[in-house]
């Protein structure tokens, strides 16, 4: 359980990081039990973050969307491929979907 904490946290801060720079003022949610692991901000505008390693069940995607909802924010979600090493990143409520080929070049909203 412990190993499993830790990979998340790693992959929240690297994902964070990327965020950062880009621009995104980023805030994340340690040990989070909640609906979203960060909260990133740029153009005043709110995205709620869930990241995963895996896949993501339709409880947690609907959490998220009910929590992004109440505050006017776009919910997210970023799947770490560990196979093609990059991140595919789902922005709900948008018109768009992003992925990127590697963590420091991905992108959330425009």
């Amino acid at each position: 359980m412990r190993h499993r904490y830790r990979k998340g946290a790693n992959l929240e801060r690297r994902l964070k990081k990327s965020l950062e720079a880009q621009g995104y003022t980023v805030f994340r949610v340690a040990g989070s039990k909640g609906p979203a692991d960060l909260v990133a901000i740029r153009n005043s505008q709110a995205y709620l973050i869930q990241v995963k390693s895996n896949r993501i069940s339709n409880r947690e995607i609907k959490r998220l969307d009910e929590l992004a909802a109440k505050c006017g924010a776009f919910p997210v979600i970023a799947i770490w491929n560990a196979k093609q090493r990059r991140w595919e990143v789902e922005v709900y409520g948008a018109q768009h979907l992003f992925v990127r080929g590697s963590t420091e070049n991905s992108t959330v909203g425009t």
